[in-house]
């Protein structure tokens, strides 16, 4: 069997819980320039652990298609932080990803992911920055959820390859006459 290791998504939702309690902090005047600080600090390891999340994703992707992934995991990283481009980007890894669960799994996803990621950057922008943030790890939980099933059937695959060869490999041993 094979293991490939996902990002634990869940601790995105912990940074959330501080990210609120900071927040509901806030609300007394009086510690609102270090509640201001602490926020703007809880953001910025939102935003780091969400990007490690998506190296995450694309590395056991890439791990699991054995190279196959057209993106490498860094980049998956790095190009966001290129404007313009980096609206085009959050569709392109999202899409890829969504190909690998389209070729393995029942599971397809084509242009929701980058959608549902423009919306939560809309949402944590214009609207609420809690509700954004959280959005994020949502979407970063379901799309684990589904990478997670996918791999789990390219592994079952891998397996049962194995045991098909190494079950040819056993009769043709057993067929090939003997030399004595």
């Amino acid at each position: 069997m094979v293991h490939i290791k996902l990002p634990k998504v869940w601790f995105g939702f912990v940074i959330c819980a501080a990210f609120l309690i900071v927040g509901v902090i806030e609300l007394d005047e009086a510690s609102t320039l270090y509640g201001w600080r602490a926020s703007f600090w809880i953001s910025i390891s939102a935003i780091v652990y969400w990007l490690y999340c998506v190296y995450g994703m694309n590395r056991a992707v890439r791990d699991a298609s054995d190279g196959k992934h057209p993106i490498i995991p860094s980049q998956s990283v790095t190009f966001h932080f290129i404007p313009i481009f980096n609206l085009y980007w959050i569709f392109r890894w999202t899409n890829a990803i969504g190909e690998f669960l389209r070729d393995n799994s029942q599971t397809y996803l084509r242009g929701e992911g980058g959608c549902y990621i423009l919306v939560c950057f809309v949402i944590s922008k214009e609207w609420d920055p809690f509700l954004g943030m959280i959005s994020f790890f949502i979407f970063g939980l379901y799309f684990n959820r589904k990478i997670k099933k996918a791999i789990k059937v390219v592994s079952s695959k891998v397996h049962q390859g194995q045991l098909s060869q190494d079950s040819m490999g056993a009769t043709d041993q057993n067929s090939q006459p003997d030399s004595n």
